[in-house]
């Protein structure tokens, strides 16, 4: 590898190689300064850092942003979305107002197509850099595809408010969601030991995974230049003792992560999963790119290059098995397309050509 090449984070299931080809430092500055601006964006950033220069950014001071019934909540749905998917998280709305007792700040707001931030906020009333939880309050939840509510309107609001995400194929997946979350957050007992588990492969003749087990995993899970781990400074400062357990690369394998989902006999899962890896990617069209694409490569993979991708080298959806017990686990996973999959690549798109379409959607 040049000294100067940059390698992307995932690895092309078709073939075993890196899904997007190591690029040099000058062509990775060509292609991020070659994008086209959009000046609704641009603005919206700069008027969030020039709030952030000074003293005082979020909720007012009388607004406590690590309480719930201060801060508030709010699920955001498309204008057109299926009435099934808005009853079927029904009984989660519900639960918040019960929880927050204020209906103020317990909001059901809606989203139109090819609306930007500035717009929907406008709409709403609040301007960027001010934070009304009687209007738009703190904590948003998307509920619905990305093809109605973009992933890039959900970045740039997760800039200022904290915002998660929740896509189903079937409204049945989202009533399943509701009722999990009310079962946790009202069980008299947690369904997770009080663990913190990191997980991290490094594959041979493969820079990315060699920097991200040393660099990152193992620095989370057991701390560095003498210093405690973070989850032991964590501890020690709430009084809640965690343990930490920590898959050293050989150990990151395929059946040790399934072992944290599906624990044996009357073990627990860990309260929170952090791995870090190549996500799988799969070319246009490409069978198992639908089932695959972000699938977690395991340690069992040889490496880069170094011969065809099989099902057994990395974690699908699929091979979750049907009695995993993942009920309360929080997991955190640092992988290419981890997250899902853009229809164009951003990485190599050079400014004054159509992007290349990677996938349908």
């Amino acid at each position: 590898m040049p000294d100067d090449s940059i390698i992307l984070n995932g690895i092309n299931g078709a073939t075993g190689d890196y899904f997007t080809p190591p690029i040099s430092q000058a062509d990775a500055a060509a292609f991020a300064t070659g994008q086209p601006q959009d000046p609704g964006s641009l603005g919206v950033l700069r008027n969030l850092a020039q709030q952030a220069s000074q003293a005082h950014l979020g909720l007012p001071f009388d607004r406590d942003p690590k309480r719930l019934e201060e801060a508030g909540w709010a699920v955001v749905f498309h204008q057109q979305e299926d009435d099934a998917v808005k009853k079927a998280l029904q009984p989660l709305i519900e639960h918040r107002q019960k929880q927050i007792g204020d209906d103020r700040i317990v909001k059901v707001l809606d989203y139109a197509t090819g609306e930007s931030l500035q717009a929907w906020l406008a709409r709403y009333r609040v301007a960027p850099g001010s934070v009304d939880a009687t209007k738009v309050p703190l904590y948003v939840l998307l509920a619905g595809s990305p093809d109605k509510i973009p992933f890039d309107f959900g970045h740039l609001l997760d800039v200022e408010y904290c915002v998660g995400r929740l896509h189903f194929e079937t409204p049945g997946g989202y009533a399943q969601y509701a009722s999990s979350v009310i079962a946790y957050e009202t069980g008299a007992t947690a369904a997770n030991r009080r663990q913190v588990a990191f997980w991290g492969p490094c594959h041979n003749n493969d820079y990315p995974t060699r920097l991200s087990s040393t660099m990152l995993v193992k620095p989370l899970a057991q701390g560095q230049s003498g210093q405690p781990s973070l989850i032991q400074r964590i501890s020690d400062r709430t009084g809640k003792p965690f343990e930490t357990r920590y898959f050293a690369p050989t150990d990151s394998t395929k059946a040790n992560l399934l072992s944290l989902l599906r624990p044996v006999g009357d073990a627990l899962s860990p309260s929170f999963l952090f791995t870090a890896s190549h996500g799988m990617g799969w070319p246009l069209n490409h069978p198992m790119q639908p089932a695959a694409t972000g699938a977690l490569l395991c340690q069992d993979f040889p490496g880069a290059g170094l011969g065809p991708i099989k099902p057994a080298h990395y974690l699908a959806a699929a091979d979750l098995p049907a009695d995993a017990r993942v009920h309360g686990l929080v997991s955190f996973h640092f992988a290419c397309f981890g997250a899902g999959i853009p229809s164009t690549d951003r990485f190599t798109h050079k400014a004054n050509t159509p992007p290349t379409q990677i996938a349908p959607a």
